[in-house]
């Protein structure tokens, strides 16, 4: 199966993504670094073909609430 980890360089998310990977399935690491900007949308569509599930793991930006409600 082909998930998408959005987050997946973060703590948790290169645990999910490790786990994934030893259960068999092809993991598509959703991060800044491996070509996936959820703010932009840069890669974003590339990483979505053919996915069957997105997790996603990733950070707001801000803890304060309206910043972290606008991000997500």
């Amino acid at each position: 199966m082909k998930i998408l980890v959005i987050g997946g360089t973060g703590l948790t998310g290169r645990l999910v993504s490790k786990k994934l990977e030893k259960l068999g399935h092809q993991v598509i690491i959703g991060s800044p670094s491996h070509g996936v900007d959820i703010m932009t949308g840069e890669g974003l569509s590339q990483a979505l073909e053919n996915t069957e599930i997105v997790i996603d793991l990733s950070n707001s930006s801000s803890p304060e609430e309206e910043n972290a409600i606008n991000f997500f």
